[in-house]
């Protein structure tokens, strides 16, 4: 009993890792399911990491084939699952009500792939903004609701914005000569020129600089963790950063970029799509989720792929797979920020 007068203390609610109440528009994720997609990425990525210590040569030359992997199996599939949270859209809030929805998502498919066709450099540049925005915004929500920070938007802003400029800024920051190539095989392959030689220097700096700034604001972050008292939050924090610095400053950044979007990304939104499917989670849910999205886009890649000259050699085949993710990035970014992590 407290004495007359004197109020009890308030309690603090501190963050501590469990699994969150809710993913997605309803139900939360069993434990087992959790526990998988929190730290399996981590797990994938050590062991990336390693390989790259151990064989980097032999990793270098096949730096593809991350990305052709993710044409089948969670990368592009989970893209493709566009499809299922448009029907979900539609059979919630009936066609009219969904119109608008439907139609931003193709105009922003058609802005797209005029941009990075006409403008391949201006599309470039739109592709890596955006997949900061997209990677950085779903690492930050993850993170923030497996620690019960989704509450404090500030943070999870600025956790957004830091996470997804690292992972677009580390390619040049740690292998400028090796993206700097991939950016005019890009260009290349439509048809245009990337920025001249002189200019990778200025590149990397300038990486390195926005990297450095990044990192200083997680290092703040994982102090005000640890003086709130809980160090978990923080450490888990600080590994998932390490990791990622490990594995953009030891692999190319292409066979980096493709780890993190197959082992790391995809899986982990895997969690958010599990409620906009229909029926048992028996084994090939994705697929049916995203077949009438999925089946068109790879005959797309394969066309394009093939009128291009670049359907039986994997290193270029690779590109025509990121510039068709570049055209498809936007609509899918600003669809799963509306239908997902608003929710």
């Amino acid at each position: 009993m407290l004495p007359p007068g004197k109020k009890s203390p308030p309690k603090v609610n501190r963050p501590s890792l469990q699994p969150p109440g809710e993913w997605g528009p309803s139900g939360a994720l069993p434990l087992h399911l959790f526990l998988i997609m929190y730290f399996l990425p981590l797990g994938l990525i050590s062991l990336a990491v390693a390989g790259g210590l151990l064989f980097p040569e032999e990793l270098d030359q096949f730096w593809f084939v991350p990305f052709l992997l993710s044409a089948l199996y969670l990368g592009l599939p989970h893209g493709a699952a566009d499809w299922g949270i448009l029907r979900s859209a539609v059979r919630k809030n009936g066609w009219r009500r969904s119109s608008l929805l439907i139609a931003g998502y193709g105009i922003l498919l058609v802005g797209a792939g005029t941009v990075t066709l006409a403008f391949p450099m201006l599309g470039l540049v739109v592709f890596l903004t955006v997949s900061a925005w997209h990677f950085g915004s779903a690492d930050a929500l993850d993170f923030a609701k497996q620690f019960g920070q989704a509450s404090d938007p500030k943070t999870l802003a600025l956790s957004s914005l830091t996470r997804g400029v690292l992972i677009v800024a580390a390619p040049f920051a740690f292998r400028i000569d090796d993206m700097f190539s991939a950016c005019q095989l890009w260009c290349g392959i439509l048809g245009s020129s990337f920025l001249p030689g002189e200019m990778t220097s200025t590149l990397e700096s300038g990486a390195r600089f926005v990297i450095f700034y990044a990192l200083m604001v997680v290092a703040g972050q994982v102090l005000r963790a640890g003086a709130l008292g809980s160090w978990r939050t923080g450490l888990c924090q600080l590994v998932e950063v390490a990791l990622l610095i490990f594995l953009f400053g030891v692999l190319h950044p292409l066979f980096a970029l493709g780890t993190y979007f197959l082992c790391w990304h995809s899986v982990r939104h895997l969690s958010h799509l599990r409620s906009f499917q229909s029926g048992s989670d028996r084994p090939g849910w994705l697929y049916r989720l995203a077949s009438p999205f999925l089946i068109p886009s790879l005959v797309t890649i394969g066309i394009f792929a093939f009128l291009t000259g670049n359907l039986l050699s994997p290193s270029d085949l690779t590109l025509v797979l990121i510039i068709f993710f570049a055209i498809v990035t936007p609509a899918h970014q600003w669809l799963i920020h509306r239908e997902v992590h608003s929710v």
